[in-house]
């Protein structure tokens, strides 16, 4: 399948701001789902794959569709809400679990697809969507999953991996992405310190009595508790106003944050 997007796919967009399933790109799926995998496969042709479309996103199929399976495949996409074109997307990865060679030809072309449509998320190896971050926030994200697979920080771990669920799902959760990415870094710095009753403000004051770290790390991480307390926090009743940089900025900040506390020592 390197011919999906073969010449256009090494100019990849420097950004992706794209959070929705465009007309262009829906008809761009169709092509790749009813790209010919029988002659691969040795099992399926396009009556298949219309009765999955169909049937995935709710549709009875019709016996002899007109135009053909294609076309009417194509005319079920292009109707369908946003997030169920993704649905569709990780319904058809499953046919091909079987053939992991097929399966990896059909993830990259779809990541062709997203990419060259500026779309803010890809496709991984395990058939679930996750959003595209700068390679140096991706290469935080895997330090800080790295630190917290010790045991005395599963709690925080269990948050982090929430956190990322609530950031990677379509649409994205941004409450629920601030609120628990804010929520493991709390938790690391609770055991770090050994104040697991305390606030993060009563720890952050303790760091500050025993000058364990830089005072304006400490008033950075005490404005952002500020804007936890009165934007996201857990129990919170008042609307959700983050933008969506500001979202990724406190996700971005809280993992940094993590990983300031656990690889500092204990006093």
């Amino acid at each position: 399948m390197s011919h999906i997007r073969g010449f256009s796919h090494t100019n990849i967009p420097t950004t992706r701001n794209v959070a929705d399933a465009p007309l262009g790109m829906r008809h761009e799926l169709a092509d790749l789902f009813f790209h010919p995998f029988r002659r691969i496969m040795g099992r399926m042709d396009e009556d298949d794959f219309y009765q999955i479309i169909s049937q995935s996103l709710g549709r009875v199929p019709e016996h002899r569709p007109v135009g053909g399976p294609r076309l009417a495949a194509s005319e079920l996409i292009e109707e369908a809400e946003w997030p169920r074109v993704y649905d569709l997307i990780t319904r058809i990865w499953l046919e091909f679990q079987y053939n992991p060679d097929v399966q990896q030809d059909y993830r990259e072309a779809v990541n062709r697809i997203l990419s060259g449509n500026h779309v803010v998320w890809e496709l991984d190896n395990q058939g679930h969507f996750h959003r595209v971050l700068p390679e140096e926030v991706e290469i935080q994200i895997d330090a800080a999953v790295q630190e917290l697979s010790d045991a005395r920080f599963a709690s925080a771990l269990h948050l982090l991996d929430e956190a990322m669920k609530a950031y990677n799902d379509i649409p994205r959760r941004d409450r629920d992405a601030c609120a628990n990415m804010f929520d493991s870094m709390e938790a690391v710095a609770k055991i770090v310190y050994q104040k697991p009753n305390d606030t993060f403000g009563s720890v952050l004051e303790h760091v500050t009595r025993r000058s364990l770290l830089h005072s304006g790390i400490v008033r950075a991480l005490a404005a952002i508790n500020r804007l936890r307390n009165g934007n996201f926090g857990h129990g919170m009743t008042t609307p959700f106003e983050l933008t969506g940089a500001e979202v990724d900025f406190v996700y971005v900040s809280s993992i940094s944050g993590m990983l300031l506390f656990a690889r500092t020592q204990r006093f």
